[in-house]
């Protein structure tokens, strides 16, 4: 059976963390954490999950190797608030741990906002605190490979941690799915900081894959290389504006009637954006040439 690619594992992965389900245990496989949701109001047909229970369930059909992967070092039971929601997967195998790190959560949309403006933000630290714990506790053995994810916030915090974490050069890759970018300052101080080729270096290990339409990942400054980005067909409903950046449609189909249906493999490749990313670009671009007083100002009062 074809091996699922680490790219598609990731937006899997990220897909899983929007299921908001607290119940599963660490060490449990992915295919049993999804029969013990089966019969749950919010994952049978017409529940607020269903969508991201779909895609995971029909993958795990296609691909069983998916369900054989395991959870571990959830967030919540190691102390940390709800808004940094992560934990790791990792393959029966042991070559291959991923770090995956939910979208915005709880109390997380200042955070987005100081995002744009700011050196780094709480929630990005307690992302980097999170991944170190991880290290310390032994939870990666010496020749796995890391490859760290997210989508939306979670995209930026695993380009942050990617960035900032000592243990850097212990990540592999790094797979931001429609996650937006840094302040002048975050990358200014990167810059200062990998000289002679370094912060080339760190960055080629950064990976963007975005929905054609996503007008998130094109906020604040980019730190992935143009020749890593990569964007996906996002076929959504009429009206369903705020279809562009779920996650979900990255795997929706279109049909006769308008309506999308769920499939457990993400969308084809596109050559370039579409016109709603386009324009969040264009916008961003010209936040971010703004005096800082004055792009703090726009962002006290989308935040508020």
């Amino acid at each position: 059976m074809h091996k699922l690619a680490e790219s598609e594992v990731c937006l899997l992965l990220d897909t899983y963390m929007y299921l908001n389900y607290d119940e599963a245990e660490d060490g449990q496989k992915l295919k049993d954490i999804l029969s013990n949701m089966a019969n749950l109001p919010e994952y049978e047909a017409g529940g607020i999950h269903r969508g991201e229970f779909e895609i995971l369930e029909k993958a795990i059909i296609k691909n069983p190797e998916l369900g054989e992967l395991q959870i571990d070092a959830q967030s919540s039971g190691l102390g940390y608030d709800s808004g940094t929601n992560a934990c790791i997967f990792r393959e029966q195998s042991t070559e291959t741990v991923y770090v995956v790190y939910r979208g915005t959560g709880d109390g997380e949309w200042l955070d987005n906002g100081l995002g744009m403006t700011e050196t780094s933000t709480l929630q990005q630290q307690r992302a980097l605190s999170y991944f170190e714990e991880v290290l310390d506790a032994g939870k990666v053995a010496e020749g796995q490979r890391i490859i760290v994810t997210g989508h939306s916030k979670g995209g930026n915090k695993a380009q942050y941690v990617t960035m900032e974490s000592t243990s850097g050069d212990l990540i592999d890759r790094c797979y931001s799915i429609d996650g937006q970018g840094f302040s002048k300052a975050a990358v200014g101080r990167w810059r200062a900081r990998y000289s002679h080729g370094k912060y080339e270096a760190r960055t080629s290990k950064l990976y963007g894959i975005n929905g054609e339409n996503d007008y998130i990942n094109v906020l604040g400054l980019s730190i992935i290389p143009l020749n890593n980005i990569r964007y996906l067909h996002t076929p959504v409903e009429k009206g369903n504006i705020a279809g562009y950046h779920d996650i979900k449609y990255l795997f929706a189909t279109e049909k006769e009637d308008g309506q999308v249906v769920f499939n457990g493999q993400s969308n084809y490749l596109v050559s370039s954006q579409k016109e709603w990313g386009i324009f969040g670009r264009r916008l961003s671009d010209q936040i971010m040439a703004l005096p800082m007083e004055e792009r703090a100002d726009v962002r006290r009062q989308s935040c508020s």
